[in-house]
């Protein structure tokens, strides 16, 4: 009866855990880059996706099936305000272990050359990923993994930010659209509940099936 019950145990817990490998999506298809933001297009059970927008310090332009701006800075160092921003919300009771951010990104020919990915898990102070940008109009991948580290058992808001900067004119875009695997910008990883909530799950998944099994033994 013992190994039932671990069985039975590990099975419900399990089952707690599995979640969407998406945790929030934004589709960009159909969008004319101009748009002041986008609303989210896909999130996972337990998560409230937020609408992906651009910093103030960027002008729209548009750009088919993208959200794209001019403005970036042309230092070599990030502009507080020259990003593009998406996150979400975990509902209360569970958190998330994060394990990467994915999406397109294109510049016009006098574009940017370097963008960074940093999040509001350090209130935006370090980047998790530089990037330099090849001096051409490309459209590329980016997948970028997270430090299991630093984007494990995470609950409330949690934001990201692609800044851009290092420009060649104050005139040039760059736009960020779908990354082609998952058909949209995304953030992936697993919703999980909280260690308390786990828990209680486990002890009420656990105390039912004793009582199935007791019943059965009467019978």
């Amino acid at each position: 009866m013992k190994r039932i019950f671990g069985i039975l145990a590990i099975g419900l817990l399990s089952s707690a855990i599995a979640r969407a490998e998406i945790i929030a999506g934004w589709d960009m298809t159909g969008e004319t880059g101009s748009q002041a933001s986008s609303s989210p297009d896909s999130n996972a059970v337990n998560i409230t996706a937020g609408s992906l927008t651009r910093g103030s310090g960027l002008t729209a332009s548009a750009a088919a099936d993208s959200i794209s701006s001019s403005g970036w800075t042309m230092g070599t160092g990030i502009d507080a305000n020259d990003y593009y921003q998406f996150g979400f919300t975990v509902a209360g009771g569970y958190a998330v272990d994060l394990t990467s951010v994915n999406f397109s990104e294109r510049r016009s020919a006098t574009g940017i050359r370097t963008w960074e990915l940093r999040s509001s898990v350090d209130s935006y102070a370090a980047a998790i990923t530089t990037v330099g940008v090849p001096d051409d109009t490309n459209t590329r991948q980016q997948s970028v993994t997270l430090p299991t580290a630093t984007f494990s058992d995470l609950a409330g808001a949690v934001t990201f930010r692609v800044y851009g900067y290092n420009s060649e004119a104050g005139t040039g875009t760059w736009r960020l659209a779908d990354y082609t695997t998952d058909t949209m910008i995304t953030i992936r990883g697993s919703v999980v509940p909280e260690p308390a909530s786990a828990g209680l799950l486990l002890a009420a998944g656990v105390g039912f099936g004793f009582r199935r099994l007791r019943r059965k033994e009467r019978e």
